[in-house]
């Protein structure tokens, strides 16, 4: 039997595996769907941060960056970093507590 299931003309294998194929469409295409929402997610996730909340040392350098974009006198851009650095040290405070 095994024997004879080998022995198919070349028209009939070709005929066997177009119709595998053939069957493949649909599912394939929903298997491609999920791979691009997966990935979607992931680049969404990993671009815009999620739902993490900042730490204490992402919250400080984006306060020091801001002061030194935005301010131009050196003691507005001192007094700016001085509330950063206030700022940090309450967060490290917080974020002892709640652990």
């Amino acid at each position: 039997m095994l024997r004879r299931n080998l022995l198919y003309s070349k028209d009939m294998r070709g005929q066997a595996i177009r119709s595998m194929q053939r069957g493949l469409g649909a599912f394939g295409a929903l298997v491609v769907l999920a791979l691009a929402a997966l990935a979607g997610y992931y680049l969404y996730t990993g671009l815009g941060g999620g739902d993490e909340n900042p730490t204490c040392s992402a919250q400080f350098e984006s306060c020091m960056q801001a002061c030194r974009r935005s301010q131009t006198d050196n003691s507005d851009i001192q007094a700016c970093q001085k509330k950063c650095e206030s700022d940090q040290a309450l967060c490290e405070m917080a974020a002892k507590r709640n652990k």
